[in-house]
């Protein structure tokens, strides 16, 4: 792939721009780097050309690491059981969930009642947090 060669003007808005990459606010290194992007593209470039446009030449081009799985584990027994104590609370009073929460504790209660009992911890932890709130509901007696 050839290199292209960024005029005077995509070079100092480029310059600004990366400075905004350094910045606390995460909304500002977003912005920052889609305008970087956006500019390059303008021009026909992209991150690799204004890599190689500072090291001389010299494409520096990274394999992306891939993300980790999310790890699944099998509940201890009595884990398990909490856990299927949560999902059946939570389809009791699924009506007042969010569409989101609904569909997934109802996912949560097929996959129960077909054997599959494999949970993530980011899925435990949101079941756990659903049927914490719906006790509160529950108890401050909007659900009865």
């Amino acid at each position: 792939m050839g290199h292209i060669t960024l005029t005077d003007k995509t070079k100092e808005r480029i310059a600004l721009l990366l400075v905004r990459l350094g910045s606390d606010q995460e909304s500002d290194v977003v912005n920052a780097a889609r305008a970087i992007t956006k500019a390059l593209a303008a021009q026909g470039a992209d991150w690799h050309d204004l890599t190689a446009a500072m090291t001389n030449g010299h494409a520096v081009r990274q394999v992306q690491p891939q993300p980790k799985p999310q790890p699944t584990t099998r509940p201890r027994e009595d884990e398990s059981t909490k856990l299927r104590g949560h999902v059946i609370y939570c389809m009791m009073f699924r009506d007042v969930l969010s569409d989101r929460e609904r569909i997934f504790i109802e996912d949560m209660n097929e996959r129960w009642e077909s054997g599959q009992r494999y949970v993530s911890e980011k899925q435990a932890g949101w079941l756990r947090d659903i049927e914490r709130r719906l006790r509160v509901f529950v108890e401050q007696g909007h659900g009865l």
